[in-house]
């Protein structure tokens, strides 16, 4: 029998995270609704209530494992090289979201663009 597992709970967490917090900011939130392979969805600024067609794409990591050597200013977040080169490579600015289940918390980072 096909299994929910934490982890798909916690990679569904952080994606909602991502979508109130950019709702919160009046901008626009789209997940990607097919495949993916590294680009979770994109963001569409909006200024005074005007959709811009200005896109940042976005992908999402959730989860404890995605904080290593954390202290109170910081952490370090390991990639894939393949994910790496695959956002440096796009046409549009990336920014990586990682959400902290326990603390409810996202941080984001500039990759690109």
């Amino acid at each position: 029998m096909k299994q929910w597992t934490e982890r798909d709970t916690t990679a569904r967490s952080g994606v909602l995270k991502l979508d109130r917090v950019v709702t919160d900011m009046g901008y626009i939130w789209r997940p990607t609704p097919n495949s993916d392979v590294g680009i979770d969805g994109e963001i569409e600024l909006v200024e005074d209530r005007a959709a811009t067609a200005k896109i940042i794409k976005v992908q999402v990591k959730s989860g404890p494992s995605y904080f290593r050597k954390e202290d109170q200013r910081s952490f370090e977040l390991h990639s894939s090289i393949d994910d790496v080169r695959y956002w440096l490579a796009a046409n549009n600015p990336v920014i990586v979201a990682v959400y902290h289940p326990e603390r409810d918390s996202l941080y984001v980072i500039h990759v690109q663009g």
